[in-house]
């Protein structure tokens, strides 16, 4: 496998990391939020055709596509904000004390970052 198959792609991944890191920085609102989005699944793009060269431009395209939606249906349940420290997590946190295991985990994750 020649090392251009893997350059470009890695190449282009790297430009699009730093699109996203733009985008978030500059934009606001929906507009920095889907169109992140997108980026992270050009991103999942790119990775697929670094990781596998040979594959079909499509074919990585569905496999970005699918697991780009599998990661915002996981997003559905709660546990990333559960993990994350958000809004969800406080709720968490009141429930009865046999479960607030995550809590103090979570809450020593916030002493760490200074929040």
């Amino acid at each position: 496998m020649s090392l251009r198959a893997r350059a470009v792609p890695a190449l282009a991944a790297l430009l699009t990391v730093a699109a996203g890191l733009s985008v978030r920085s500059v934009l606001t609102g929906d507009l920095a939020k889907y169109g992140g989005d997108a980026l992270y699944a050009l991103l999942i793009f790119w990775l697929v055709l670094v990781v596998a060269p040979r594959t079909r431009g499509w074919v990585a395209a569905l496999v970005a596509a699918g697991f780009s939606v599998t990661i915002e249906l996981f997003q559905l349940t709660g546990v990333p904000a559960a993990l994350g420290g958000t809004a969800r997590s406080r709720a968490w946190c009141s429930a009865p004390r046999s479960m607030r295991r995550t809590c103090r985990s979570t809450s020593s994750a916030r002493r760490w970052a200074g929040l």
